[in-house]
């Protein structure tokens, strides 16, 4: 089942964004615009930390301490477009203002016991009502139980999506 799952998470990938944009062909007869990548010099203004983020797939099963990767589909529900690069000239190491999903493992008390397993950054600008598709990487706890895991989007250095009222998406996990 595992493996099944992967090649569908890969082909999910692959699939939903095919042709020029990702490789400049110039036979191609699509007539999408190629995808933006532009940089934003400030934090967003509030009313743009408004997201919808999804699993079109639902959650492999999670086993203690084993990484998994999690297709997440994220929707920009702002009027603002979501630039794919922070701060242009900052360091890389910095992600300053980048826009960046992460997961959150929580205890059945609501402890965090990892603040994030991994952060991607958007890999386009996301026009309003636009989605973007991520492989996420998840390691489970090492210790089997019930556990939430919480998916949100930040802008690095600013603060949460869920901090200004977007929803992140929680799921609740059990972990063999």
């Amino acid at each position: 089942m595992d493996g099944i799952y992967r090649v569908l998470a890969l082909a999910f990938l692959v699939l939903t964004h095919p042709g020029c944009a990702y490789n400049s062909r110039t036979d191609c007869t699509t007539s999408d615009p190629p995808l933006a990548l532009t940089s934003i010099s400030s934090p967003l203004p509030d009313k743009a930390f408004n997201a919808d983020i999804s699993l079109p797939y639902g959650l492999p099963p999670m086993k203690a301490g084993q990484k998994e990767f999690v297709p997440v589909l994220v929707r920009n529900n702002s009027d603002m477009v979501w630039p794919a690069i922070g701060l242009s000239g900052a360091r890389q190491s910095d992600y300053m203002y980048y826009i960046r999903l992460a997961a959150h493992w929580l205890d059945a008390s609501g402890t965090t016991l990892v603040h994030e397993d991994e952060r991607q950054s958007l890999p386009y600008d996301l026009q309003p009502r636009e989605q973007a598709e991520f492989l996420i990487r998840v390691v489970p706890p090492k210790i089997p139980g019930a556990y939430t895991l919480e998916i949100d989007l930040v802008q690095e250095t600013v603060l949460w999506f869920s901090q200004k009222g977007s929803k992140a998406l929680i799921l609740k996990v059990t972990v063999e």
